[in-house]
């Protein structure tokens, strides 16, 4: 937060590893009241053993804070159903709730619409009277985020309900590209089995090999309904996963990360089932013998991949920062060293970033629009007559430089892509392929830019890269990404100061 990039990078692994560890404890001490205290080592060791758990340690995701969310929201909701102390539970599940629906805006569905049905459920006469405290205390944990994109926006749940609360910085047509976007786009049974079938079978991820969904994250399952005075309770965990299944194929992209938090019921239930079994001592001994080999195999799994070299040098601080980013960068669609030559620029420099919305290590002077702003140059081009136009334009910005990455506006080209007005527009760029505009533009990256990275290009060479960006901004068919000489590169728009 204070101490820099290198610092920053060590703290936000930290924050994350932890919170792994925390989601595996939550998954055990659920275990442990719902069903027995047997059942919480088993049901951690199952989830925190599991390899994607070192996958989404090390990116910027939140799923390790909302799978801890959903393990406390189970906990709570549980204890408050046996009773006692039923108020303080009760603030403690409105809490959680709040929280998870901080992390991200499905948790509004995944996590407190089942914990409101179980209040009311559970409250018997005091109904209403529960009901209000659990919503006004979630309310209120959730209220920091949703006061400042009142702030911002005028919207408290910004970029949702623009037709309820309008709001600033967003548009009908923004709208329609977020719906696009962030909605099922096959609501056929066909369509929800291969999403279902994707999910379970995803091959994930690159630093620990090709490795498809466990199957000890399921195994144990039908065992707990052995005994009889688990089932009720293995019934609800299990209605509950239906139900944000349900919601997840009906009322989502279905991006398979959205659906990791759900996990920790089915652990729940495996770390019981997993119990059901010993019931023998001699099967028990066995069982355990082989639960330790099996989760000892997938620890080393996940302890020994492939991870950068560079990680570990930034997190040590053993390496120069430049270095080790470069190390760590290689093979993304991230290009450190363009983001080092962006550094490098003279002052009074501006760049102009097309395609690349990430600057965390940028210390620059930059404008980096994402997929949802308006992109200056496609103003400027749409309403130019000539090149000078465009170049003037750019000018009047203060832009000296265009840092275009071709990987990323071909993908957003097209990941964003969506039908507003009768017509398709592209995700990140609004220059639709009229022969007038793209004349334009290609005169103006003939006579006005030259690019500088990654090295003075011959002439032939840039002309590949001109084409390639304005057909990878205008084509309406998705065929593969035109090729370029380099797929980062950066221009410098002549006779600007």
């Amino acid at each position: 937060i204070r101490g820099g990039v290198v610092e920053g990078f060590a703290l936000s692994r930290l924050i994350n590893v932890s919170l792994g560890l925390l989601a595996a404890c939550a998954a055990g001490a659920c275990a442990g009241a719902m069903f027995t205290p047997k059942a919480g080592l088993p049901a951690a060791a199952i989830l925190y053993t599991w390899p994607r758990i070192n996958s989404l340690a090390t990116v910027g995701y939140v799923e390790l804070r909302r799978m801890l969310y959903v393990g406390l929201a189970l906990l709570a909701a549980y204890q408050y159903h046996k009773g006692g102390r039923r108020r303080r539970r009760l603030v403690l599940l409105g809490l959680i709730c709040g929280l998870a629906a901080g992390c991200k805006y499905p948790a509004l569905l995944f996590v407190c619409v089942p914990a409101g049905v179980w209040v009311l459920v559970s409250a018997r006469r005091r109904l209403l009277t529960h009901g209000l405290i659990f919503g006004a205390v979630a309310l209120a944990a959730v209220s920091p985020w949703l006061v400042r994109n009142t702030l911002h926006t005028s919207n408290p749940v910004y970029p949702l309900f623009w037709k309820v609360f309008a709001g600033r910085g967003w548009s009908d047509r923004k709208d329609a590209r977020w719906q696009e976007a962030h909605s099922p786009n096959d609501m056929t049974p066909a369509g929800m089995g291969r999403s279902l079938r994707q999910t379970a079978t995803e091959r994930y991820p690159a630093a620990t090999g090709p490795r498809s969904m466990s199957f000890l994250l399921v195994a144990f399952i039908p065992l707990v309904f052995v005994r009889r005075e688990w089932r009720g309770r293995a019934g609800v965990l299990l209605l509950v996963t239906l139900f944000c299944v349900a919601v997840w194929l009906l009322l989502t992209h279905r991006i398979t990360r959205f659906l990791i938090p759900w996990l920790v019921p089915l652990v729940v239930l495996n770390g019981a089932g997993a119990v059901a079994l010993c019931n023998k001592k001699l099967l028990r001994v066995c069982l355990a013998v082989a639960l330790v080999v099996f989760c000892a195999a997938e620890a080393w799994k996940t302890v020994c991949v492939r991870a950068p070299a560079a990680e570990a040098e930034l997190l040590t601080g053993t390496h120069k920062t430049d270095e080790a980013l470069l190390k760590l960068k290689a093979g993304t669609t991230y290009d450190h060293r363009a983001i080092m030559y962006i550094n490098s620029l003279p002052a009074g420099s501006r760049t102009l970033f097309y395609g690349e919305a990430r600057t965390l290590y940028c210390t620059a002077d930059v404008i980096a629009p994402t997929v949802f702003d308006e992109n200056p140059l496609d103003d400027i081009v749409r309403s130019a007559h000539s090149p000078e136009d465009i170049s003037d334009g750019l000018n009047d910005l203060g832009m000296t430089h265009i840092y275009v990455n071709l990987a990323e506006l071909h993908r957003l080209q097209w990941s964003y892509a969506f039908r507003y007005g009768g017509r398709d527009w592209h995700g990140y760029s609004r220059l639709l392929g009229k022969t007038s505009q793209e004349n334009l533009l290609s005169r103006f990256l003939e006579n006005y830019c030259e690019i500088v990275y990654p090295r003075p290009l011959r002439s032939r060479l840039k002309h590949l890269a001109d084409r390639a960006l304005i057909q990878t901004i205008s084509r309406h068919h998705r065929d593969q990404m035109p090729q370029a000489p380099p797929q980062f590169f950066i221009y410098r728009i002549i006779g600007c100061p």
